[in-house]
Protein backbone atom coordinates (compact mmCIF):
# COMPACT_ATOMS: atom_id res chain seq x y z
CA UNK A 1 0.00 0.00 0.00
CA UNK A 2 2.87 2.56 1.40
CA UNK A 3 4.74 1.73 -2.32
CA UNK A 4 1.30 2.13 -4.24
CA UNK A 5 0.68 5.84 -2.43
CA UNK A 6 4.58 6.83 -3.38
CA UNK A 7 4.07 5.71 -6.81
CA UNK A 8 1.09 7.41 -7.37
CA UNK A 9 2.62 10.23 -5.94
CA UNK A 10 5.90 10.10 -7.87
CA UNK A 11 3.21 9.88 -11.02
CA UNK A 12 1.39 13.07 -10.05
CA UNK A 13 4.11 15.03 -10.12
CA UNK A 14 5.53 14.28 -12.98
CA UNK A 15 2.71 14.32 -14.84
CA UNK A 16 1.96 17.86 -13.50
CA UNK A 17 5.60 19.00 -14.05
CA UNK A 18 5.47 18.31 -17.61
CA UNK A 19 1.79 19.81 -17.55
CA UNK A 20 3.34 23.35 -16.06
CA UNK A 21 6.55 22.99 -18.78
CA UNK A 22 3.99 22.95 -21.60
CA UNK A 23 2.90 25.55 -20.46
CA UNK A 24 5.41 27.96 -20.31
CA UNK A 25 6.12 29.99 -22.87
CA UNK A 26 9.26 30.67 -24.85
CA UNK A 27 10.56 34.49 -24.84
CA UNK A 28 9.61 35.95 -28.14
CA UNK A 29 12.79 37.33 -30.16
CA UNK A 30 13.12 41.08 -30.27
CA UNK A 31 11.21 43.06 -32.47
CA UNK A 32 12.71 43.73 -35.90
CA UNK A 33 12.77 47.32 -35.43
CA UNK A 34 14.42 47.31 -31.98
CA UNK A 35 17.28 44.83 -33.41
CA UNK A 36 17.87 47.30 -36.72
CA UNK A 37 17.92 50.47 -34.16
CA UNK A 38 20.62 48.23 -31.86
CA UNK A 39 22.62 47.26 -35.16
CA UNK A 40 22.82 50.87 -36.12
CA UNK A 41 23.79 52.32 -32.73
CA UNK A 42 26.50 49.41 -32.40
CA UNK A 43 27.85 49.52 -36.01
CA UNK A 44 27.64 52.35 -37.86
CA UNK A 45 30.63 53.57 -38.00
CA UNK A 46 30.29 56.90 -40.28
CA UNK A 47 27.10 58.36 -38.45
CA UNK A 48 25.27 58.98 -41.55
CA UNK A 49 22.02 56.30 -40.26
CA UNK A 50 22.74 53.73 -42.59
CA UNK A 51 24.90 50.64 -43.13
CA UNK A 52 27.29 50.34 -46.06
CA UNK A 53 28.77 47.34 -46.63
CA UNK A 54 31.91 47.49 -44.75
CA UNK A 55 29.63 47.94 -41.37
CA UNK A 56 26.91 45.43 -42.35
CA UNK A 57 30.14 42.90 -42.38
CA UNK A 58 30.95 43.89 -39.08
CA UNK A 59 27.70 43.34 -37.85
CA UNK A 60 27.37 40.48 -39.07
CA UNK A 61 30.60 39.18 -37.92
CA UNK A 62 30.01 40.32 -34.57
CA UNK A 63 26.40 38.65 -34.27
CA UNK A 64 27.95 35.27 -35.70
CA UNK A 65 30.57 35.35 -32.71
CA UNK A 66 27.58 36.36 -29.84
CA UNK A 67 25.80 33.28 -31.28
CA UNK A 68 29.06 31.37 -31.06
CA UNK A 69 29.88 32.59 -27.44
CA UNK A 70 26.02 31.71 -26.69
CA UNK A 71 25.85 28.02 -27.89
CA UNK A 72 29.08 27.56 -25.85
CA UNK A 73 27.71 28.96 -22.99
CA UNK A 74 24.95 26.84 -23.21
CA UNK A 75 26.64 23.79 -23.86
CA UNK A 76 29.15 24.12 -21.50
CA UNK A 77 29.56 20.97 -18.96
CA UNK A 78 26.61 19.01 -21.18
CA UNK A 79 28.68 16.29 -23.03
CA UNK A 80 28.83 18.50 -26.35
CA UNK A 81 31.18 17.71 -29.20
CA UNK A 82 34.17 20.02 -28.81
CA UNK A 83 36.62 20.73 -31.71
CA UNK A 84 34.89 21.02 -35.01
CA UNK A 85 31.63 19.77 -36.77
CA UNK A 86 32.20 16.38 -38.98
CA UNK A 87 31.36 17.22 -42.53
CA UNK A 88 28.00 16.27 -43.69
CA UNK A 89 27.31 14.17 -46.78
CA UNK A 90 27.56 16.02 -49.87
CA UNK A 91 26.68 13.83 -52.19
CA UNK A 92 22.87 12.65 -53.05
CA UNK A 93 21.34 9.14 -53.85
CA UNK A 94 23.51 8.55 -57.03
CA UNK A 95 26.55 9.48 -55.14
CA UNK A 96 26.45 12.62 -57.38
CA UNK A 97 27.74 15.70 -55.39
CA UNK A 98 25.54 18.36 -54.36
CA UNK A 99 25.90 21.95 -55.53
CA UNK A 100 26.61 24.34 -52.54
CA UNK A 101 24.05 27.13 -52.09
CA UNK A 102 26.22 30.46 -52.23
CA UNK A 103 25.82 32.50 -49.14
CA UNK A 104 24.97 35.77 -49.84
CA UNK A 105 28.04 38.69 -49.56
CA UNK A 106 27.29 42.13 -47.82
CA UNK A 107 26.99 43.59 -51.41
CA UNK A 108 24.67 41.02 -52.22
CA UNK A 109 22.28 41.83 -49.22
CA UNK A 110 22.43 45.24 -49.58
CA UNK A 111 21.49 44.99 -53.13
CA UNK A 112 18.16 43.23 -52.79
CA UNK A 113 17.09 45.53 -50.12
CA UNK A 114 18.37 48.83 -51.05
CA UNK A 115 14.93 50.41 -51.75
CA UNK A 116 16.51 54.06 -52.03
CA UNK A 117 19.36 52.59 -54.07
CA UNK A 118 22.02 54.79 -51.81
CA UNK A 119 24.12 51.99 -51.53
CA UNK A 120 23.36 51.31 -47.68
CA UNK A 121 20.46 50.07 -45.54
CA UNK A 122 18.33 52.76 -43.46
CA UNK A 123 16.89 51.37 -40.66
CA UNK A 124 13.74 50.68 -42.29
CA UNK A 125 15.30 48.91 -44.65
CA UNK A 126 17.32 46.97 -42.19
CA UNK A 127 13.75 46.13 -40.37
CA UNK A 128 12.66 45.02 -43.85
CA UNK A 129 15.81 42.75 -44.57
CA UNK A 130 15.18 41.50 -41.00
CA UNK A 131 11.53 40.59 -41.50
CA UNK A 132 12.74 38.93 -44.84
CA UNK A 133 15.37 36.57 -43.25
CA UNK A 134 12.83 35.53 -40.23
CA UNK A 135 10.17 34.39 -43.08
CA UNK A 136 13.01 32.71 -44.94
CA UNK A 137 13.60 30.78 -41.21
CA UNK A 138 10.23 29.97 -40.27
CA UNK A 139 9.91 28.63 -44.65
CA UNK A 140 12.83 26.58 -43.99
CA UNK A 141 11.35 25.33 -40.29
CA UNK A 142 8.05 24.12 -41.95
CA UNK A 143 9.45 22.41 -45.01
CA UNK A 144 11.70 20.61 -42.99
CA UNK A 145 9.01 19.43 -40.58
CA UNK A 146 8.84 22.28 -37.56
CA UNK A 147 11.72 21.58 -35.36
CA UNK A 148 13.76 24.42 -34.01
CA UNK A 149 17.60 23.88 -33.48
CA UNK A 150 21.06 22.07 -34.65
CA UNK A 151 19.39 19.05 -34.54
CA UNK A 152 16.80 19.32 -36.90
CA UNK A 153 16.37 16.84 -40.67
CA UNK A 154 18.69 18.12 -42.99
CA UNK A 155 17.18 19.44 -46.32
CA UNK A 156 16.16 17.68 -49.07
CA UNK A 157 16.67 19.86 -52.13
Amino acid sequence: MKKSVLTLAALAATIGYAAADQDRERPQPPAPEEIAQQMLADHDENGDGALDAEELKAAHEARKEQAKERRRRKGEGKGFRKGPRPPRGDGDEDGQKRERRKRPTAEDVIEKHDTDASGSLDEAELTDMIEARREHMRERRHKRGGGRGPRGPIDQD
